[in-house]
């Protein structure tokens, strides 16, 4: 665990794992109408769900309107469509981050070279958002511009294959100036990302609604008469959405 994240640790018993619903609204702050993108998570021990209301680049060169995560079945499942679907394995992933990291002439691991040292400021400062604590990080951007980060101890998400996908590809997307080991990991959880530019937020990611409920089984299996793809097709895809 990064060192910066050892302040952020619970006892593994103190806060129950984390079921239910989160839902996520981004927006410009300069866009008249602010209404913004929305992205539901579905979380169980089991399994996990993104679902947006527009398709997402999941994957370079792949847009996909949601995610499943099947931990019990150690695979993905992307939806690209009302009854189209690609099935993955994790090492599927690992083996195409490779791929790809070759022919971008990268032959290293991909590791993050953040640095947590000199970027990252324990502020100290805390709120309440939702019900919950919450303590404010800053990431440093330079030239007037930061990023706000309100993490919170008391929401557990159990990243599981995800997680373990995330360290062994660094395949799927991200903001390389957000380092993804700061919410995903089972002790912090962010409920409010602000991207400060001349003091005013720019761009805001906040959690809009939290739900917490048991969720059947039934809501996180895939429907019936979707067509499911394999790596082959997915690959293919891929290249010709390039």
């Amino acid at each position: 665990m990064l060192p910066v994240l050892l302040v952020l640790v619970l006892p593994m018993n103190a806060t129950a794992q984390f079921e239910g619903e989160i839902l996520f609204r981004g927006y410009e702050t300069d866009s008249p109408s602010m209404t913004g993108r929305h992205l539901t998570m579905t979380t169980t021990r089991e399994r996990m769900k993104l679902e947006g209301d527009n398709a997402y680049s999941l994957l370079p060169g792949l847009r996909a309107t949601a995610l499943l995560v099947r931990h019990d079945n150690n695979d993905f499942i992307f939806t690209t469509g009302p009854n189209e679907a690609f099935q993955v394995t994790s090492e599927d992933l690992e083996g195409m981050a490779g791929m790809i990291r070759r022919v971008r002439g990268n032959t290293g691991s991909g590791a993050n070279t953040f640095d947590w040292e000199n970027r990252l400021e324990s502020t100290g400062q805390k709120r309440t958002i939702h019900g919950y604590s919450a303590e404010l990080l800053r990431i440093d951007q330079g030239d007037d511009k930061w990023i706000d980060i309100w993490l919170t101890e008391e929401i557990r998400i159990h990243w599981g294959l995800l997680q373990e996908t995330w360290n062994n590809s660094s395949l799927l997307l991200a903001d390389p100036d957000l380092p993804i080991e700061l919410f995903m990991n089972r002790r912090s959880f962010p409920l409010l990302i602000e991207y400060v530019v001349n003091g005013d937020p720019a761009t805001v990611i906040e959690v809009s609604r939290v739900e917490e409920r048991e969720i059947p089984h039934g809501e996180l299996e895939i429907e019936e008469g979707v067509q499911m793809l394999g790596i082959t097709d997915l690959m293919l895809r891929m290249m010709r959405e390039r």
